[in-house]
């Protein structure tokens, strides 16, 4: 993750200022290549508002500064329950019939 801070243009100091943070609530060894990081920079000064890293479907670490300081929490992203009839013919497994049926 140093590697993609710096190659946003945040300086040293800064870089180990979020991954300090980050670790706190996520251990930084578990990022992956392909998951969606978010950095937000304030528009005059070009200072880390915040980050924010999709840990799974469900979760992300969320990187916020507050009076000059950062704060990290992994927070539970709400999902979305929907309920629908679907009509489908059973051949083979259920899940496979299921995703046929779309």
């Amino acid at each position: 993750m140093d590697g993609i801070l710096g190659q946003a243009g945040v300086d040293s100091a800064t870089r180990q200022e979020i991954l300090s943070t980050f670790s706190e609530a996520y251990d930084v060894r578990k990022v992956r290549a392909g998951k969606e990081l978010l950095l937000t920079r304030f528009a005059l000064s070009g200072e880390v508002d915040s980050l924010e890293y999709g840990v799974d479907p469900d979760h992300k670490v969320l990187i916020t500064r507050d009076e000059g300081n950062l704060f990290a929490q992994l927070v539970e992203i709400p999902g979305v329950i929907r309920e629908t009839n679907v009509c489908a013919t059973l051949e083979g497994s259920l899940f496979l019939s299921m995703e046929r049926a779309g």
